[in-house]
């Protein structure tokens, strides 16, 4: 049965701030991707991890920074890009490189 379009959409369950807090760090990871696939600030302003950030920052400004702040900071800092594990580093899990024994020791006679 198709709605009723004079009604309004329903929106999202609003969450507590205890929830969003558990989330934050989710939130993040999700800003920080958005940025690093360089989504224009305006697109990611229409994500649902900026609107819980922004609901964080209204309901605890002295803890949880603005958005725009976030955002411009991931971009300045290339934070956006992948981040690299010391496994990454070295060469990745294995590396790719192949790990040889030591040659052994010539027996001296």
């Amino acid at each position: 049965m198709p709605r009723d379009r004079s009604e309004p959409l329903p929106r999202f369950a609003e969450l507590s701030v205890a929830a969003l807090e558990a989330n934050y760090g989710t939130y993040l990871r999700t800003l920080r991707l958005l940025v690093k696939q360089g989504y224009s600030l305006l697109k990611v302003q229409r994500s649902l991890c900026w609107i819980r950030l922004q609901h964080l920052h209204q309901g605890l400004p002295g803890k949880y920074p603005e958005p725009d702040w976030l955002y411009r900071q991931l971009q300045a800092s290339g934070h956006g890009g992948p981040r690299r594990t010391r496994a990454a580093r070295a060469g990745g899990i294995g590396g790719g490189r192949i790990r040889r024994k030591p040659a052994p020791l010539a027996q001296q006679g």
